[in-house]
């Protein structure tokens, strides 16, 4: 039964089977994919959900961060950055919540901390409101401190002055229990101290009493106006530090109470979740790996019996097609030898074999006939090759004739001795080609030839067509052309010579007439230079007279400058005076408050009973020297203003003689004007005569630079007719033919006459107006 099945049947068949189990071993594979992939799934959910826990965590400790920092600080940017943060916690992200839609728990864990979260931003809102509270109030604070400290020194100073020493006495305490208020607030304010809090209270309730103590002994009505300001002013501060104690208390209590308690509350839940996720995942680790360990046991046993099974069919297929297959590429290879005899095997099969078998039997019949045909084609590739010898060896003749032209020798001929008339036809009309081409080229070059030998009369006399029939043309209008150029070049020479003779006689009388100009140039400029001369030393001398008048004039201005210099020095010691003057009352004042402190120091001693006498001895002292120094003082400042007055009138006086000095000055200084005018205006005139002299003795140089050229002209005029000679002899080399030469005559006549007129006319008129001929005359010529 199975002898009967084709080859791809049984193909097919061990290919079934294989897919068979193929199949089999994908269902496997996919049931186990599957189960690895729900798995996976589930890991996947919780990752994402322990990643967003991961952001909220991290979006909670940033904030808390941020609300950390600005309680250190308290800048504005940082609960701006709070807020902000707030806004964008992954908690207010719907899309981040419903990641944990499919775990009710979690779910409605993080429903409650958003609410907890909300909470968490408004008590940091309230706290910031405090604190900015707390800073107004602190500057109000600030401004009010500043206000009661001028307000005492002015009490201070005030009581000083009328000399009320018990007064001044209780000012200093009210002075020091402010400022001990002042300096507990400060205290409070960086420590939030409740006990620094009841000393500002303390204190300033005892300023308050010592001030209403003091306002009852002063008299003085603007005294008790500024005491009341003071008692004023202590009230509205202690008002402003009890608003300050309630802010500062409220932060504090929402810090400690809301703040402190929010924050770690949410960040602790956030980590509670985040380790459930971590536990769950640990859970779905184990059991994917189980089922991974399963799908890999199953398929790697159903793998193995698919690999016995397929190459068990493929041993046995391989074979029967093996052995089949050997047989049939024998009897092709004896087919391919040329064994057409043989006998081939399955000729009857129904089956591929036995449709390749009767494909090589239709190959040897063929094949028998091919063997007829290539006998015929034998005979007719030999007459073909003899043919092509004959056309070689024609091939062979032209190009050598070919070579021998291209080498210059047009001599060579191709032979006609073949049996074909094309190719005789051929080798004909290669020769006549190169006869052709011997000819023109030896005639052109017997033209070119005769040209070298200045023969030009030669010409080319053939008949040609085509690009020879040009190659001709060319030539003979060549030769035609230098032939009537070589006409033209006599005329023009000769011509030349006749107009050089003319300038150079007209030349030779304008070197004459510039040698005597330049003669009289010489004698105009010695009479011009003994004029400068004299010009010059009128000039020098008036420098000299203005010079002086500057020496004078500086003098008196250096004598201005002393007495200005003196009237200054008298002014600087009358201002000194007046400083030394204002210094002694300086001391004198030093010297009443210094009398004053010391009656100040003497009352305290007697308060202070015994332990004060010795420093009330010493406050006698300093009184009594105190009283001398402003006697001393006095008399000082007597001797001063005495000075001064003096002084004065000796700076009346230098100013006197200062003005007097100025008028000399101005005077001497119009003196010294005049004087520099006159000087000017001689060397005005001596700087124009040497420009008059310098122009008359150019003019003198460009004559004789002139004569000089007249000169060189000459000289290329006589060498311009010798080279016109030369040319004539070069020119007489040539031979021409008598039509060429008479055609040469005819065509420059007109062009030489008017050369030999235009250079008589430029000469003519040089001569006549010398230096100004008219350039259009040179430029025509």
């Amino acid at each position: 039964m199975f002898s009967r099945l084709s080859i791809a049947q049984r193909i097919f068949g061990a290919f079934a089977v294989l897919l068979v189990l193929l199949a089999v071993l994908a269902l496997a594979g996919n049931y186990g994919v599957g189960s690895l992939a729900g798995s996976y799934a589930d890991y996947r959910a919780e990752a994402q959900r322990s990643i967003t826990i991961g952001r909220m965590v991290n979006d909670t400790y940033a904030a808390r961060m941020v609300e950390m920092g600005y309680r250190v600080d308290g800048a504005a940017d940082k609960a701006e950055e709070f807020n902000s943060l707030i806004d964008s916690h992954s908690l207010n992200d719907q899309a981040a919540v419903d990641v944990f839609a499919s775990d009710e728990e979690s779910y409605s864990w993080l429903g409650e901390l958003k609410a907890d979260l909300a909470t968490y931003r408004d008590a940091f809102t309230r706290s910031a409101a405090l604190e900015e509270q707390r800073k107004t109030v602190g500057a109000s604070l600030n401004a009010s401190t500043e206000t009661i400290r001028g307000l005492l020194n002015d009490l201070i100073t005030g009581l000083t002055s009328r000399g009320d020493i018990s007064s001044v006495a209780q000012a200093g305490h009210v002075n020091e229990s402010a400022l001990l208020m002042l300096l507990n607030a400060e205290r409070y304010m960086a420590t939030n101290d409740p006990a620094d809090l009841d000393k500002v209270r303390e204190n300033g309730a005892t300023a308050v009493e010592q001030v209403s103590e003091l306002s009852v002994g002063l008299f003085d009505p603007v005294l008790q106006e500024k005491t009341q300001a003071i008692a004023d002013e202590l009230d509205t501060y202690a008002g402003l530090v009890e608003e300050l104690a309630s802010a500062i208390e409220e932060r504090n209590t929402v810090r400690a109470e809301q703040l402190d308690d929010f924050g770690p509350r949410i960040q602790a839940a956030f980590g509670v979740i985040q380790d459930n996720i971590y536990s769950r995942q640990d859970e779905l680790g184990a059991t994917a790996g189980k089922a991974a360990s399963l799908t890999t046991m199953v398929l790697m046993v159903m793998t193995a019996f698919a690999m016995v099974a397929g190459l068990a069919l493929a041993i046995v297929i391989g074979r029967w097609l093996s052995r089949a297959i050997r047989q049939m590429a024998a009897n092709m290879r004896q087919l391919a030898d040329g064994d057409l005899d043989l006998q081939l095997a399955n000729l009857d099969a129904r089956n591929e074999l036995g449709q390749m078998a009767q494909a090589l039997e239709v190959f040897r019949t063929h094949g028998k006939a091919v063997q007829a045909m290539d006998a015929e084609k034998a005979a007719s590739a030999q007459a073909q090759a003899d043919e092509q010898a004959l056309r070689d060896g024609l091939q062979h003749e032209v190009a050598s004739v070919v070579a021998a032209a291209v080498a210059g020798d047009f001599t060579a001929r191709v032979g006609t001795h073949y049996d074909n008339p094309e190719l005789v036809a051929l080798a004909q009309s290669v020769n006549e080609l190169v006869s052709t081409v011997d000819r023109g080229v030896s005639e052109t070059g017997d033209v070119l030839s005769a040209l070298a030998d200045a023969d030009l009369t030669q010409r080319v006399t053939g008949s040609y067509q085509g690009a020879f029939a040009r190659l001709k043309a060319d030539t003979n209008a060549v030769a035609d052309k230098f032939a009537t150029m070589m006409g033209e070049l006599r005329e023009t020479s000769k011509a030349l010579k006749t107009a050089t003779g003319e300038i150079l006689s007209g030349a030779n009388d304008l070197s004459e007439r510039t040698t005597k100009q330049a003669a009289a140039l010489q004698e105009t400029t010695a009479t011009i230079e003994q004029l400068a001369t004299a010009v010059s030393g009128n000039a020098a001398k008036a420098r000299q007279a203005a010079d002086k008048t500057t020496s004078a004039s500086h003098l008196a201005e250096e004598g201005g400058q002393v007495m200005s210099h003196a009237n200054q020095a008298m002014e600087k010691i009358e201002t000194s005076s007046a400083k030394i003057s204002n210094i002694i009352g300086m001391i004198d004042d030093i010297a009443f408050q210094t009398n004053l402190l010391a009656l100040n120091a003497s009352v305290e001693a007697a308060r202070a009973g015994e332990a004060g006498k010795g420093f009330a001895v010493v406050a006698v002292e300093v009184r009594r020297l105190a009283q001398s120094a402003a006697e001393a003082s006095s008399e000082v400042k007597a001797l001063i203003e005495q000075s001064a007055s003096e002084v004065k009138t000796g700076s009346r006086l230098v100013a006197d003689a200062a003005s007097k000095l100025s008028a000399i000055l101005d005077a001497v200084g119009e003196n010294s004007l005049l004087m520099q005018e006159i000087s000017a205006a001689s060397h005005e005139q001596s700087s124009a005569l040497e420009e008059v002299t310098g122009a008359v003795r150019q003019m003198d140089e460009m004559t004789q630079h002139n004569a000089a050229l007249v000169e060189e002209t000459n000289a290329a005029i006589e060498q311009t007719e010798a080279q016109a000679s030369a040319l004539d002899r070069i020119v007489d080399v040539f031979r021409i033919e008598a039509a060429a030469e008479d055609e040469a005559k005819a065509v420059p006549a007109s062009g030489i006459r008017g050369l030999q007129q235009r250079a008589s006319e430029a000469a003519r008129a040089y001569l006549s107006r010398g230096n100004a001929a008219l350039k259009a005359d040179w430029s025509e010529f």
